[in-house]
């Protein structure tokens, strides 16, 4: 997407019952990331770069939106794919509300195998891994699940950041 485009195609219309201030914020951050990723691509919507005869991304980052009261269950977000091989540098788990009484615990797939664990403490709104990642494969399908959540309150609004 080009720098030109970018606040054309990131104007997001929502329903009416959103403030203002929220969607002009949410679409100001909108085009920053599209203006980070295409600088970071010379102007293209993928920073796909060679090495070796395989394509790989680099400098981006992949979100997994889980709207709601959270439960255990799997494939809770949108399925994902990316053009090229990644390897993840961060994972960042964030909720809106924090889990009461115990821990979310996530799995996130790819091609179907489990590829990373994830948690996110009692009482807190967010938690993260900075290492110990594999490559996931281009074209591979990307897929998260929830595998534990306390009964108290399991949390609300889950966001899973991939960053590569």
């Amino acid at each position: 997407m080009p720098n030109q485009n970018a606040q054309t195609y990131l104007e997001l219309p929502l329903s009416g019952n959103v403030d203002a201030a929220f969607q002009a914020n949410l679409n100001d951050t909108l085009r920053q990331i599209a203006l980070k990723l295409d600088s970071k691509s010379g102007g293209t919507s993928s920073s796909g770069k060679s090495s070796g005869g395989a394509s790989t991304l680099s400098g981006g980052e992949l979100i997994l939106s889980v709207p709601g009261t959270l439960a255990i269950k799997s494939n809770v977000a949108p399925l994902a794919s990316l053009p090229a091989d990644i390897t993840p540098v961060e994972i960042l788990a964030l909720v809106k509300q924090a889990p009461q009484g115990g821990k979310i615990q996530f799995q996130l797939n790819s091609a179907g195998n489990n590829y990373n664990t994830g948690t996110i403490a009692a009482n807190q709104v967010s938690g993260d891994q900075t290492s110990g990642f594999a490559v996931i494969p281009a074209g591979s399908l990307i897929t998260l699940d929830i595998t534990d959540v306390p009964q108290t309150f399991p949390g609300a609004d889950l966001s899973v950041i991939v960053r590569f």
